[in-house]
């Protein structure tokens, strides 16, 4: 027997009797854990910059998060200067993630990041190296501003 794909659930194992050769009837009962394929995404600079982030982000399977470019602007800010917001990856695929100033003095293509690895991204934009055009994006999966 073989597993079926369920949407919003994983397979835990494979049951130990779902090969070989069955005389009369038998039971193969395969079991799911459900989770959930969203990403929660915070953004922050790390500088003086006033970039309103708007957010880009696609799957492997090239699953569009947002239709539009430059993607989903990023208003709501908390008090420690976190932008959140949550997109799906469907089947809790790999994805790519683009971070703009509505469009303009984007990241590069981020990616591919795992879901497993990260279903929660914290993604930190370094001002100083935005005006000087290098490498300017770090994530974590985790709050890097708590200590761990």
């Amino acid at each position: 027997t073989e597993p079926i794909s369920i949407p919003h659930y994983i397979l835990d194992t494979t049951p130990h009797n779902a090969s070989g050769t069955v005389t009369g009837s038998k039971l193969v009962t395969y079991h799911y854990t459900y989770y959930n394929d969203d990403v929660t995404i915070h953004v922050k600079h790390s500088g003086g910059l006033t970039w309103t982030p708007s957010l880009w982000a696609w799957t492997t399977e090239g699953i569009n998060a947002f239709d539009t470019w430059p993607g989903y602007k990023m208003s709501d800010v908390d008090a420690n200067g976190w932008a959140t917001t949550t997109f799906n990856v469907s089947g809790g695929q790999d994805y790519f993630i683009i971070i703009s100033n509505d469009g303009n003095d984007k990241t590069s293509d981020v990616g591919p990041i795992k879901f497993t690895d990260y279903p929660e991204i914290w993604v930190v934009i370094d001002d100083n190296s935005v005006v000087n055009q290098t490498e300017y994006i770090r994530y974590y999966n985790y709050n890097p501003d708590i200590e761990n």
